[in-house]
C-alpha cells in the first residue's frame, strides 16, 4: 500500500541520515542558533573535531545551563561560551576576522581522537538509562568502526 511505501521511504531516508552524520569527518556550524550546545555535544560523542561559532544566547529557552564556576545561570555571551566550553575541557576558543558574533570553539582531530565521551556527558544526552534509540546506534556505530562500544 502507499502507507507502508512511505514508511519504508522514511526508514531509508532516516538510515541514510544516520550514516552521513556517523561517517561525517568533522561537525561545524556557523551561527547555529539553539543548536550549537547539541552540535558541540554530537562531535563530542562521536569523537568527530569540530568548529563551532555560537550565536545567540537563548537564557529563556535553555534556563537549566548553569556555569561550574558560580552555578548561575547562563544569560549573557560571553557565559555562553564559557558554559559551552565546560562541556569539555578539550575545548579551545579563538576569535575569527569577520563583523557580528566571531568566537570559535573547535577541537582539533589530534584532540577528539581516540577520546571516550565523559558519562557525564552522556548522562546529559541520554538521561540516566539507555534508552533503545541509544542501543541502536551504538551497535551502527560498532558496525562502521570495528568496536561495538563506541558510545559507552
Amino acid at each position: 500500500s502507499e502507507e507502508q511505501v512511505g514508511q519504508q521511504d522514511d526508514s531509508l531516508t532516516a538510515s541514510s541520515v544516520l550514516e552521513t552524520i556517523l561517517g561525517c569527518s568533522a561537525v561545524v556550524a556557523l551561527h547555529p542558533d539553539q543548536a550549537a550546545e547539541f552540535a558541540i555535544q554530537l562531535a563530542l560523542l562521536l569523537s568527530k573535531p569540530f568548529a563551532v561559532v555560537p550565536c545567540c544566547v537563548y537564557s529563556a529557552e535553555f534556563p537549566k545551563r548553569k556555569l561550574n564556576r558560580t552555578g548561575g545561570p547562563v544569560r549573557t555571551y560571553e557565559e555562553l561560551l564559557e558554559y559551552l566550553q565546560q562541556l569539555d575541557p578539550r575545548i579551545q576558543r579563538a576569535e575569527l576576522d569577520f563583523e557580528g558574533k566571531c568566537t570559535l570553539l573547535y577541537m582539533t582531530a589530534a584532540d577528539a581522537a581516540g577520546a571516550e565521551p565523559s558519562p557525564s556527558l552522556l548522562k546529559a544526552v541520554f538521561g540516566s538509562e539507555q534508552d533503545d534509540q541509544q542501543v541502536g546506534v551504538n551497535e551502527h556505530i560498532g558496525e562502521k568502526s570495528g568496536s561495538p562500544s563506541a558510545l559507552v
